[in-house]
């Protein structure tokens, strides 16, 4: 009995310590991801913006003179700026 309740003991320990170990290890994780987030977006407005290539749903920005550069394989693209 006395074996028992010890082992019972040590796995909800173990199990609650686990639980404990990956909360923070999912914490960690989501700070580094959104650190990457606020990085990236200050690359991108530093740069004013990046191109992409312009598909059907892609629009032109209306307040930009040129927004739209051809490649050198006809492909067109629009800039996007940080709303």
């Amino acid at each position: 009995m006395i074996i028992s309740l010890f082992t019972l003991g040590m796995i909800l320990g173990l199990f609650l310590k686990n639980n404990q170990l990956l909360r923070r290890d999912v914490e960690s994780r989501a700070k580094s991801n959104f650190a990457n987030i606020l990085l990236t977006r200050r690359w991108n407005a530093n740069y004013h913006g990046v191109y992409v290539e312009k598909t059907e749903g892609v629009l032109s920005n209306l307040y930009r003179k040129n927004p739209d550069i051809t490649g050198s394989d006809g492909t067109v693209y629009t800039q996007k700026i940080r709303p």
